[in-house]
């Protein structure tokens, strides 16, 4: 029999199990058994506590600091507390997950596992996939079976793909029919496509098992196979088959094959099957095809071989490695676990699977030493993530084991009234229910107008789904509504325990899916009703997001003296300060910085700590500006503030993160080349906004709101594409995945089981209120006749109409009532400014400061976010580590290395009042009269115009023409990132604009990557990286087509140990000749290796594989063969697996390629010989300087014969009188800015 768990009881020297139903304060248990363990002399770090998110492990730890925080005040001489107070910020407190990494990380001899792996999603086995389709399969006779009959790649990849995400060897069988087969006849693939292509029965008959089966029936045509049919009614129904058509009706042949081995039953069978494959409803032979390839090509050994031999892994691969080390005997890693904790706590143990449970079995419930020992604590009702792998079945054989077990029986969460209501429904749900109990000093229950409400409010039977939401909308707009300074519906305070004025936020709209919120998101959105759907998509490209990119950079800082001060400005003028640029040009350090640097400090220390839920709290207590923002039209900005820091506070605990790594985060997601949390909310758990919100029922686990409004039940599709994953029906516990039917209406059967256990979380989230909706099991077709509504949700429409037909728990509910309003949309503005009145704090400059907040937006922008550095060259984020993390390498204190200094003046470059001078000069200087006339179309294109606005600038040294060169290929956003980028090296070097060395040095990071001080190269290396760089430059400046030279550089940045940049030329069409410079020109990199040092090197591999792709195009492609001229091969075709071209044509197109890579790579050589002193001498400028510039060539080389094509267009296009180069104008232009390099102009590190 279950005992109620008592803390005072509770030693902590024996296994142990705590049922914990929903709202009964399972979370403050656990601080409790934290407390007293580390009160008796246990060291915190010798408590595993392990739970289902890292979001929730960081609630943990921090509400684990308060507890022992609480204690040691008690018992300020407690040795053992004191040092847990110390231990605490460490403490193994983290998921399954980080457990595990953890392990194979500190005990990896012990694991049998290499020292460091990249971590990897299981989706990155497509590019295994597509290239066993390229290689392998598209060879064999099934697949090019597929290929003809299905075709759909696309399908079998993402299922096959979902199979290998879903196995797990240990505990998974992947179970299905393999076999090409008519009842108990084989087929071969000729069979299979006779059935494809069949047009009426006399094809079929061509299939010699269905042939035979009819020669069966026509012997067997008197013998009766149903009631009233015989074989020959059969024989006669199946002759008369056209495609498009069912091979005999089902209904009335409705005959049974036993097996029996007669040939009767034989034939039978073979009629049955085939009828199958014809029926193209249901999949018929492509189905039967794409199971087959599944099931045949399932590629779970290669990728696993792939996976070790690359040394990478998956989530679950951290866990099986884990699993199988513990389980070995004698094993040495449990005598190492077991060394380092002696006590585990698992939390929501209800979510965990086979694997985890062995492994803490293993190492603390086996252990049987009188030392070590367990507790898990979990609730069955509350195992809703089967998607995830977990398997309450385990919980369930767990608990058994343990055979000890406590209970928390009373709700703490819920009013009397609804805990009773809940006991009443619950029972028929399906699963164990044991009723919750009521805390003797119980909660205060809800009033409405005065009077006690019921805890359910139900909506009338077979109500439509748009009807409820629009009626539930109005009771929303109803019970907010004042009265004598009072709302209609009084919820308790959760501090003080009287009655309150309900908020919007005090409101939940829980769904199954997202979609089931439309209806009522859509009633909301037309009443104006505040609300707020967790996982904005826009979230991060906001002005909000990029506030909170400031207030860390900020916070970040070691400190703010003239080199960090921008930075201190920038989060001044968010909306957390409200501060203009009034105040900041007027900002006098010494006098008004001392109150923010005291707070920035503070804030400061606990990032240092690593306290993040402290500082977000203190981040909202000390932004003085923030209260501003209550104002109803400033709403959707702070809900936006908060969501962005609550989600940002959610990445630091999960990832493990520093700011510094948060910022990047957050620039990656407002350019998009990051992804945020797969399982993150977005807005934690208990937001305080003033909003209803709205919520998957799987996001609402773990909260609490007074009113929760279920909209689940509209819709319960079940359907699924495969894999099915279920449990095993043999009983044990081990799971079965296949994508037959039979799996599928098993998998069925569970997921609507787990239905039930999501419908307990959704109605166990409410205090004091529940509005539960009645829909139809029926609704009328087009037609007219009636059709089931959702069948699969039947059995919460039983249970509720069940639950409502009962006399005596009339006293639990009401049915909802619709209420009318005569401008519903002023009744919600009445509400917003009474709510905004009865707020604690109400900024009476709120509509000031709003405008103030605006007024600095775009001075804010001066302080942009940037982004990684190797996003646009490469698409991917540099990977970090805890033990590796991204240098600062550019944001340390020491003045920034002048790797890009220009030859020619900063001064030249516009200032702050030349941009006001140009802009000055085209008012002064425009014919308003003139232009005024015209249309905006017009006026853009009128000429006299346009010049005016280029002379201006160009006058100012601001050459709009010249800025546009520097990025080619940009996109607006790439351009903008750039900015970004320039405008922090400003900041960071206390600039007092943005100068050309700013963008300089922003290209260079956008494009190159993040400098890499830590790659150390022997003086060896060094001279030839820079023999090779060298190379490229001296070949590219004597080709006339060669793209012109911009800069040489070796140092090292992101993957590239050096480069040489060029300004690509925008040709329309491209020459031979053109063509080949290229080549040579990416060559001379190896050439100059061999020549200078007698040796080869890796360096080249990136310039190899683009001239080897260049040259295959040129004779491939372009037709620019000697021996196959005016060819062109290209096929495209999009699923084509054999080469357009012939055996012997391919060796010619090799020699031919061959043979043209080796006379540009003589030719090479041979310039680099005929430019040997020059060679050399930029090779040693290269290492002294390690940067050098197209005018450090110039000296040495001499000015370059040929104009650029760029230079040559601008110059035609240029106006009478004046040139490119600045000639006309006064004072010549700055160099250019470098742009992207062409591919093979990096010297990578591929082995170097």
């Amino acid at each position: 029999m279950n005992n109620v768990f008592d803390i005072e009881s509770f030693t902590g020297n024996e296994n142990l199990f705590i049922a914990a139903s929903a709202g009964t304060g399972k979370t403050y248990t656990i601080q409790q058994v934290v407390g007293k363990l580390v009160a008796q002399g246990m060291n915190l770090n010798q408590i595993l506590i392990v739970t289902y998110t890292e979001k929730a492990a960081g609630e943990l730890k921090d509400r684990i600091r308060k507890k022992i925080e609480e204690e040691f005040k008690k018992d300020s001489g407690n040795i053992y507390l004191q040092q847990a107070l110390h231990d605490v910020q460490g403490a193994p407190i983290g998921t399954i997950h980080s457990f595990c990494q953890k392990v194979t990380q500190e005990f990896a001899y012990e694991a049998d596992v290499p020292l460091k792996q990249e971590l990897i999603d299981e989706s990155a086995v497509e590019e295994l996939i597509q290239k066993s389709i390229r290689d392998v399969w598209a060879h064999e006779e099934l697949f090019k079976c597929f290929v003809k009959y299905n075709g759909d790649l696309e399908s079998f990849t993402e299922l096959l793909k979902g199979a290998i995400a879903s196995y797990i060897p240990e505990t998974v069988r992947f179970a299905g029919n393999t076999e090409l087969r008519l009842g108990t006849k084989d087929i071969d693939f000729d069979d299979v496509g006779c059935m494809a292509e069949a047009e009426d029965f006399t094809h079929l008959r061509e299939i010699p098992c269905v042939d035979a089966a009819c020669d069966i029936l026509k012997i067997h045509q008197d013998e009766l196979i149903t009631k009233s049919k015989t074989a020959g009614d059969l024989l006669k129904a199946i002759s008369t088959w056209q495609r498009g058509t069912g091979l005999y009706n089902g209904v009335s042949f409705k005959f049974n094959v036993v097996g029996d081995g007669s040939e009767l039953d034989s034939a039978l069978g073979v009629i049955r099957d085939l009828k199958t494959l014809l029926d193209e409803k249901s999949g018929g032979i492509e189905t039967l095809l794409l199971h087959k390839c599944l099931y045949e090509y399932t590629l779970f050994d290669a990728w696993q071989l792939h996976k070790n031999t690359s040394k990478i892994q998956s989530f679950n691969d951290m866990i099986r490695n884990v699993y199988k080390a513990v389980l070995d005997d004698d094993s040495p890693l449990v005598d190492s676990l077991r060394q380092k904790y002696l006590f585990a706590i698992i939390d929501e143990f209800q979510d965990t699977n086979l694997l985890q449970w062995k492994i803490f079995k293993r190492v603390f419930f086996d252990a049987d030493d009188g030392l070590h020992h367990i507790l898990v604590v979990g609730d069955p009702k509350q195992s809703i993530y089967s998607f995830q792998g977990a398997n309450v079945k385990v919980y369930e054989n767990a608990v058994d084991q343990i055979a000890n077990d406590k209970v928390l029986s009373t709700n703490w969460r819920s009013s009397k009234a609804m805990i009773e209501a809940c006991n009443e429904l619950f029972p028929p749900f399906g699963f164990e229910f044991k009723p919750s109990k009521s805390p003797t000093d119980a909660k205060k229950d809800a009033t409405y107008k005065g009077k006690v409400i019921k805890p359910f409010l139900v909506s009338k039977p077979n109500i439509d789904p748009k009807d409820y939401a629009e009626i539930v909308v109005n009771n929303i707009v109803d019970m907010c509504s004042f009265k004598s300074g009072k709302t209609n519906l009084q919820i308790p305070d959760k501090e003080t325990g009287e009655l309150r004025n309900v908020k919007f936020s005090d409101f939940a709209v829980l769904a199954r899916t997202r979609s089931e919120l439309d209806n009522i998101e859509y009633g909301m959105k037309k009443a104006g009703i505040p609300f707020l759907r967790y996982m904005d998509a826009n979230l991060f490209r906001s002005r909000e997001c990029a506030e909170w990119t400031a207030l860390f950079r900020a916070i970040d800082a070691e400190d703010y003296s003239d080199r960090n001060r921008s930075l201190l400005y920038a989060a001044l003028m968010t909306d957390f300060f409200g501060k203009g640029m009034d105040y900041i040009n007027a900002f006098k350090p010494d006098e008004d910085g001392a109150q923010f640097i005291t707070i920035f400090s503070r804030w400061h220390a606990l990032a240092e700590q690593r306290r993040w839920a402290e500082l977000q709290e203190s981040i909202y207590s000390d932004s003085s500006n923030l209260v501003s923002l209550n104002a109803p039209d400033q709403l959707q900005s702070l809900n936006k503030i908060r969501q962005v820091g609550d989600y940002a506070i959610e990445y630091l605990y999960t990832a493990n993160a520093s700011l510094e790594e948060l910022i990047r985060h957050l620039d990656g997601l407002a350019i998009g080349s990051e992804d945020a949390l797969e399982n993150s909310n977005i807005v934690a758990k208990g937001t305080d906004l003033d909003v209803v919100q709205t919520m998957t029922i799987h996001a609402s686990k773990g909260l609490e709101f007074p009113v929760v409004i279920s909209v689940a039940s509209e819709r319960g599709h079940v359907g699924s594409s495969g894999p099915y994953v279920f449990n095993n029906p043999s009983g044990d516990l081990s799971r079965v995945m296949t994508f037959e039917k039979g799996g599928k209406e098993i998998c069925q059967h569970e997921t609507e089981e787990e239905w039930r256990r999501l419908f307990y979380v959704a109605f166990t989230r409410a205090s004091y209120l529940m509005i539960l909706p009645w829909f139809p099991k029926f609704k009328p077709d087009k037609s007219g006749k009636m059709r089931a509504r959702c069948k699969a949700m039947d059995w919460y429409v039983d249970i509720l109409e069940g639950f409502c037909k009962k006399a005596e728990n009339a006293k639990f509910f009401d049915f909802v009532e619709d209420k009318k309003f005569k401008d519903r949309k002023e009744s919600v503005r009445t509400i917003l400014k009474l709510m905004q009145k009865d707020s604690e704090t109400v900024s009476a400059a709120s509509v000031e400061s709003a405008a103030q907040t605006l007024k600095s937006l775009d001075v804010w922008r001066k302080f942009p976010h940037s982004t990684s550095y190797s996003q646009i060259a490469h698409g991917t984020q540099e990977q970090e580590t805890d033990e590796g993390r991204l240098q600062k390498d550019e944001v340390d204190s020491t003045k920034a290395k002048t790797e890009n200094a220009a030859p020619t003046a900063e001064d030249k470059y516009p200032r702050g009042a030349e941009l006001g001078n140009a802009i000055h000069k085209i008012f002064e200087l425009v014919d308003f009269e003139e232009v005024g006339k015209l249309a905006l179309a017009e006026a853009l294109e009128f000429k006299p115009l346009q010049e005016l606005v280029r002379k201006s600038f160009i006058d100012e040294n601001l050459d709009i023409e010249f800025l546009a060169r520097q990025t080619p290929g940009f996109s607006g956003a790439d351009i903008a990132n750039v900015c970004n980028e320039a405008a922090l090296i400003a900041a960071r070097h206390d600039k007092k604009w943005v100068d050309k060395q700013c963008f300089l040095d922003a290209v260079d990071r956008i494009i190159g990557g993040l400098e890499k001080k830590t790659k150390l190269l022997t003086q060896a290396e060094k001279q030839t990286i820079a023999l090779h760089e060298a190379g490229h430059a001296t070949i590219s400046w004597f080709l006339q087509y060669a793209n012109p030279l911009v800069k040489v550089t070796i140092v090292p940045r992101g993957q590239a140990l050096g480069a040489a940049w060029y300004m690509p030329e925008e040709r329309q069409i491209t020459t031979k000749e053109e063509m080949l410079d290229e080549i040579c020109a990416t060559l001379g990199g190896r050439a100059a290796e061999e020549l200078c040092t007698g040796r080869i090197s890796t360096g080249a591999m990136n310039d190899l594989e683009t001239v080897t792709k260049r040259a295959y195009g040129m004779i491939a492609y372009a037709g620019m063969g000697d021996n196959l001229p005016n060819l062109c091969y290209y096929n495209n075709q999009e699923y084509q697996f054999q080469r357009p071209y012939s055996d012997t044509t391919a060796q010619v197109i090799d020699d031919e390629v061959l043979k043209m890579v080796n006379e540009q790579y003589d030719r090479a050589k041979r310039i680099l010989l005929e430019h040997k002193e020059g060679h050399n001498a930029l090779a040693e400028l290269l290492i002294s300087r390690e940067v050098i510039f197209a005018e450090d060539v110039e000296k040495i080389f001499g000015k370059r014969p040929w104009v650029s094509r760029s230079k040559e267009i601008m110059d035609m296009n240029a106006p009478t009188g004046s040139t490119t180069d600045g000639s006309a104008d006064k004072g010549a232009l700055p160099p250019p800015i470098p742009p992207l390099p062409t591919e093979g102009d990096t010297t990578t590190t591929q082995e170097s």
